[in-house]
């Protein structure tokens, strides 16, 4: 039986240690590297998931289901919020939830979820002559006070010749809309 080369195994031995300390070393230096080269908060989010709770940037999209889009901020600052503070669409919220930074979402809202239905009893007939002449048409809009002190868009849904129908409902009530998320970071 041949005897084990002792000198042989240390040596390899030896060389294995030094190549797993200088593996440990480069990767102690790329992860101070990578954490120095993130903004202030996002180095800490690696690995966290979104929770109720969490504040997060994101980006976001909203478009009509025909591809129009409503509003986003995709190319502009990211839009800051603490998730389950309401102040996105709820549906959205909750399937925020477990995503991940880089994570992207596609979320179709039914009009209940996103802007409400169209409401029959949100229509109000005026006098013709109780609107500005500019507005004296179908598909003009009208900014009227809220009974909340806020401002409110009205659109002309119908004329005649002495009255118009107005419809007080949100201007996209009754659409399913889109919304898609990216998670940009979470603090």
């Amino acid at each position: 039986m041949a005897k084990p080369n002792w000198i042989g195994l240390v040596y390899l031995w030896g060389a294995l240690m030094t190549r797993n300390k200088l593996i440990g070393i480069l990767l102690r230096f790329f992860s101070v590297v990578t954490v120095a080269a993130l903004p202030v908060g996002v180095a800490l989010a690696a690995g966290k998931n979104v929770v109720n709770g969490s504040k997060i940037s994101l980006e976001y999209s909203v478009t009509l289901m025909s591809g129009a889009v409503i509003t986003g901020n995709v190319g502009k600052p990211p839009l800051e919020m603490e998730v389950g503070k309401n102040q996105i669409f709820a549906e959205v919220e909750r399937q925020m939830i477990g995503m991940q930074v880089n994570g992207v979402k596609e979320v179709v809202l039914t009009p209940e979820q996103a802007f409400g239905p169209v409401v029959q009893q949100k229509f109000r007939k005026v006098r013709l002559d109780s609107l500005p002449a500019k507005s004296r048409q179908v598909g003009a809009e009208l900014v009227a006070t809220a009974p909340t002190g806020g401002e409110q868009t009205v659109i002309v849904s119908a004329v005649s010749a002495d009255a118009a129908i107005l419809n007080f409902n949100h201007p996209l009530a009754g659409q399913t809309v889109k919304v898609k998320v990216k998670i940009i970071a979470i603090k």
